[in-house]
């Protein structure tokens, strides 16, 4: 199986702590601009905005979570 252009320039090489720090920044930044999100997301496809508004958060849920697994990665 061919390796992607992220893991041969260093991803794999990188410790989960490394990682999680990318993962809450992804988190930050979409904390950061969630009203701009939502509303461009309800322009967008016409999702409710409280529906939107749950996705955005989801997504920041799931950054933050993802965070915490790479953490766990230095442990083992």
């Amino acid at each position: 199986m061919a390796r992607g252009r992220a893991f041969e320039q260093g991803w794999g090489k990188t410790s989960g702590n490394e990682r999680a720090g990318f993962l809450e920044a992804l988190a930050d930044e979409l904390e950061e601009h969630r009203n701009a999100l939502a509303t461009l997301e309800v322009r967008d496809n016409g999702k409710p905005l409280p529906e939107v508004e749950w996705d955005v958060a989801n997504a920041i849920g799931c950054f933050r979570y993802y965070a915490e697994l790479a953490r766990e990665l230095d442990e083992r």
